[in-house]
């Protein structure tokens, strides 16, 4: 199991992110005007967003043609456009985002439940980080409030589900929001997210029960991420609002109810579930990390490494091979070289399909992974 934290140790963390001198005192309730903007944000590139803005690091593999070497996971040829998409994508593309990572959740249980926990690494989730970042926030920067209020105010914010809430939203904003009711509810909901994931690998609750909890972390997870994107600390802070006020405030468009989306993952689940079941798998790492190569392009980690095979997972809604995911996923292995976690191959799971495509690594011209990792930290250092 995942050891959880307690609340002097999160405290901890938290001042780690947050130790910068603060231009008022915290009260147990803070209302619009007391609420500021006072810590500045450190924006670290991910190895995706370096991938997508670096060319070089594209060409590098483009040059390779590596498309024609994929397997799925029995080592038999790809049919690309003639494999059926088996769980339609819904929603505009943050929501496919947050199904995505749900998704992620999902998938790392199911396969520790299929594996069981002695055969299982686990690291600590990135929704706990998240989770430190905002509390950060809320008790020493108060930025999530203070944004949250702001966006009340605004005039030209499309209230698609109750055209009547926009007044009502500005009424409210001249009241006063409860900093410990909210800080307490977040924990609380992931804590019961991090149970009920344990109950699930213990085979105590099933995939429907454990869909809402996967969201919740979730939407914690671009916190830390993204934390320059404010939107990811309004999207859990609406949490709250939708359980104690019984609305939300939609700083988004959405197109989607969350029992919509936790329709998606759902479905997404059963079919992963039913894939794992037909595979003889001996060990699993979840959401491995590669120490310091990680720190230097903004929380770089896989999805899972199944045995001895590297895998990111991706819910698009095409089936195709993109030089973009193969430059991730080697830029992974690359890392995982580094820090002498063995890789013998790398691949990419396409949820909607339930399609795996693999490339043995040893197709790779000699020192490739070496000098692809000197390119990835020499981007990341410009």
């Amino acid at each position: 199991m995942i050891s959880k934290r307690n609340s002097s140790q999160r405290s901890e963390n938290i001042l780690r992110y947050f130790n910068s001198s603060i231009d008022f005192q915290i009260s147990s309730s803070l209302t619009f005007d007391e609420c500021g903007i006072v810590r500045g944000r450190v924006i670290l590139i991910s190895l995706t967003g370096l991938i997508n803005k670096n060319e070089d690091l594209r060409k590098t593999i483009s040059d390779l043609k590596l498309k024609k070497y994929l397997v799925d996971w029995n080592g038999e040829k790809i049919h690309w456009n003639e494999t059926p998409i088996l769980v339609p994508s819904i929603g505009a593309s943050w929501e496919g985002s947050v199904i995505g990572t749900a998704f992620d959740y999902m998938a790392r249980a199911i396969l520790t439940r299929h594996v069981g926990y002695e055969n299982a690494i686990r690291h600590a989730y990135v929704a706990e980080k998240g989770l430190e970042l905002l509390e950060g926030d809320l008790r020493y920067g108060n930025l999530g409030i203070a944004l949250f209020m702001q966006s009340l105010n605004r005039n030209d914010i499309d209230f698609t589900r109750n055209p009547e809430r926009k007044e009502r939203r500005k009424e409210e904003a001249k009241g006063v929001v409860n900093l410990p009711k909210l800080l307490e509810f977040l924990n609380a909901q992931y804590e019961n997210a991090t149970t009920a994931m344990d109950q699930f690998i213990q085979k105590n609750i099933e995939i429907e029960v454990l869909a809402p909890h996967a969201l919740f972390l979730a939407k914690l997870d671009p916190v830390y991420r993204n934390h320059a994107e404010l939107n990811a600390e309004l999207n859990v802070i609406d949490v709250y609002f939708e359980k104690y006020e019984n609305q939300t405030f939609p700083h988004r468009d959405n197109a989607l109810s969350d029992e919509e989306i936790i329709g998606n993952i759902i479905k997404l689940s059963h079919l992963f579930e039913e894939q794992i079941s037909k595979m003889n798998i001996k060990s699993v790492n979840c959401n491995p990390d590669f120490n310091s190569y990680s720190e230097k392009v903004r929380g770089a980690d896989a999805d899972f490494i199944i045995d001895k095979t590297l895998i990111d997972v991706k819910t698009v809604k095409t089936l195709g091979y993109r030089t973009e995911m193969m430059a991730q996923i080697l830029g992974y292995a690359s890392m995982a070289k580094a820090i002498d976690i063995p890789v013998d191959q790398v691949g990419i799971y396409y949820a909607r399909f339930a399609q795996w495509a693999l490339l043995p690594l040893k197709v790779l011209p000699k020192d490739f992974l070496d000098n692809y990792l000197k390119k990835i930290l020499e981007a990341a250092n410009r």
